[in-house]
């Protein structure tokens, strides 16, 4: 936790301080959305200034969990994104897996300045949206 800023890390250290980090991101407005996993994963969301927003537990299935690139998205996925979130920015995706077998998506976006974290199963079917910010 040492790339994050001293008052997110301080609020990790203090509130949840077996979490582990797996990817933060910086908005264009300066604030953050950091993902983790302690007992659950989670995305964290800050404003600029280090104050807490929101902590929201992901429904993610259990399993193997691997950063993918959105070309290896599904057309499903891409077609939902394109009509649903209109000119959306990709930020991230990961795929899902338990026994082997992939379960499912999360793909991060942000939309007219809002974040989701936009969830599919392995076919490329919508399951939910969350909004981070």
């Amino acid at each position: 936790m040492t790339a994050l800023p001293a008052a997110l890390a301080a609020y990790f250290n203090t509130n949840s301080p077996h979490e582990t980090v797996i990817r933060a991101y910086k908005s264009r407005d300066s604030s953050y959305i950091v993902f983790g996993i302690e007992n659950g994963d989670f995305a964290t969301m800050f404003a600029a200034d280090g104050s807490l927003i929101r902590r929201t537990e992901l429904q993610q299935p259990r399993g193997g969990i691997m950063a993918i690139h959105q070309s290896a998205l599904t057309a499903a996925v891409q077609s939902y994104l394109s009509s649903t979130y209109p000119n959306y920015v990709f930020k991230q995706a990961f795929s899902f897996s338990e026994n082997g077998a992939m379960v499912g998506y999360v793909v991060c976006i942000d939309a007219n300045g809002t974040k989701y974290a936009v969830q599919f199963d392995a076919s490329g079917n919508f399951v939910q949206a969350i909004t981070l910010i």
